[in-house]
């Protein structure tokens, strides 16, 4: 069972890098599309390759129908979940990412009468718990008044935890300028711009 655990432990953690990487190649101009496409083949090939050492059923045309759902209604979260981690915050869509696992698990007891195990209970109740984590960005006035709006929530039996994320980089005073350069083919084929 170990080498299965560590098996989801890397899955997990390479979802995280491939999840930064989408946010860069949003950041450089690469459209959905694109990504997903590039995904899509690299998935294919991947399981293409895992197929071949197991043993393959004819397929249906209502199995081919299911699939074929599946497969349209994957390729359309996948484009919103690339969009969504282009022009989201990183963390927030990470983190709200996760809750597919309860719909999932939802849908299965609801749908097909499946039991979750004690484990997968207990799995979804961490999510729950690590979607809480909130990002607040607030005025420094503010401050003192949503904390104490906070701490009034500790009241109803809730543990609530406050930690500053830290000082942003204070921006040099004068005029804020926003540049769009386009290169031949696409945008974001320009890498650095010095002054």
């Amino acid at each position: 069972h170990v080498v299965r655990y560590l098996a989801f432990c890397f899955s997990g953690f390479f979802a995280g890098i491939a999840y930064l990487n989408v946010k860069q190649l949003g950041a450089m101009g690469e459209p959905e599309w694109r990504v997903v496409f590039y995904f899509t083949l690299f998935s294919t090939l991947g399981g293409g390759i895992w197929m071949l050492f197991h043993t393959f059923h004819a397929m249906t045309l209502h199995g081919f129908a299911i699939l074929l759902a599946i497969g349209t209604s994957a390729t359309l979260a996948q484009l919103a979940m690339t969009r969504a981690y282009r022009i989201g915050n990183t963390l927030v869509v990470g983190s709200l990412a996760y809750s597919t696992v309860i719909f999932a698990s939802l849908w299965g007891v609801l749908l097909w009468q499946e039991i979750l195990s004690l484990g997968s209970w207990l799995a979804i109740a961490l999510i729950l718990v690590y979607v809480g984590a909130v990002l607040v960005e607030l005025d420094a006035a503010a401050v003192p008044a949503f904390e104490a709006a906070i701490r009034s929530v500790d009241a109803l039996g809730l543990t609530v935890s406050l930690m500053p994320a830290g000082d942003e980089p204070e921006v040099p005073a004068g005029d804020r300028l926003r540049l769009e350069l386009v290169g031949q083919d696409r945008p974001g084929i320009i890498r650095d711009i010095s002054a």
